[in-house]
């Protein structure tokens, strides 16, 4: 797939991607950010973050970010529909009393671990339909079975458990279907999460990068609810990855195949 770069909101080819000499961004470097901090999935001093924002962003003179519509799309979602054109098709349900996780990779003196970076995730109230994993499957599965292109395993899903596994590979069928029911809990959707490195394009077998893609991808098992305040637990815990999502946030389409759409998270 060729690499893209959005441009003012337009998505063009990566090697035809320019930036005008005269852009302030590019002579100068400005730039605007801000940070906030959540608890329970609810912002500290949200308004006063936001005017800060605002005031930031004019006394730069950058335009365009629609901060109105970035501030209803936070903590507002209440549902998500993923398709992609092998078939999967699902949606799924939020509490807002869990919380989503961003994963920033770690680097440390002893150790680098979960890199690259780009990934946000959370453990979803209610899952139901269809699951294509066309690409990458987490655990040993990643390491035995490669890319699961060629053979997809087609995972079924009502009220947020695995409720059956297909797959033209009975070895990996079967393997997987006895990995998540190896407790009361490993069928469970644990984890729904956005990988969101823009600078990926494409999956290379490799579970810890293939799930920084952008896209939706599910896991079965574990809630990691140290992190996301879920009240249950799982011994196991598997990442299921799918290529080209469509996806939905409420109403409004933020993925097309795989890529992001800036205008609906008020970006653009």
């Amino acid at each position: 797939m060729e690499a893209l770069a959005n441009i003012n909101g337009t998505q063009v080819p990566l090697r035809e991607a320019t930036v005008s000499a005269l852009d302030r961004g590019f002579l100068f470097g400005d730039a605007v950010y801000e940070v906030l901090r959540v608890y329970r999935s609810r912002p500290w001093l949200e308004e006063e973050h936001f005017r800060r924002l605002a005031h930031s962003l004019e006394a730069v003179r950058i335009r365009g970010v629609n901060l109105d519509r970035l501030r209803e799309r936070m903590g507002t979602a209440r549902s998500l529909r993923v398709r992609t054109e092998a078939g999967t098709s699902f949606a799924a349900s939020f509490d807002s009393s869990l919380d989503w996780i961003k994963t920033s990779g770690l680097i440390s003196p002893r150790y680098w671990s979960n890199l690259p970076a780009g990934e946000v995730f959370t453990t979803p109230a209610r899952v139901d339909g269809t699951f294509v994993c066309d690409g990458t499957a987490g655990d040993h599965f990643c390491g035995k079975y490669g890319d699961l292109r060629g053979t997809p395993l087609v995972l079924e899903i009502r009220d947020g458990r695995l409720v059956e596994a297909r797959c033209a590979r009975a070895d990996l069928q079967q393997e997987f279907w006895e990995y998540c029911h190896t407790d009361e809990n490993s069928n469970r959707v644990g984890e729904l999460a956005f990988g969101t490195n823009l600078s990926l394009s494409e999956m290379i077998g490799v579970l810890l990068q293939d799930e920084k893609l952008p896209g939706v991808h599910l896991a079965f098992g574990d809630p990691y609810g140290s992190q996301t305040h879920a009240d249950w637990q799982s011994q196991t815990h598997v990442d299921v990855l799918t290529r080209h999502c469509d996806v939905w946030i409420d109403d409004d389409q933020v993925l097309a195949k795989g890529r992001y759409l800036m205008e609906p998270l008020g970006l653009a």
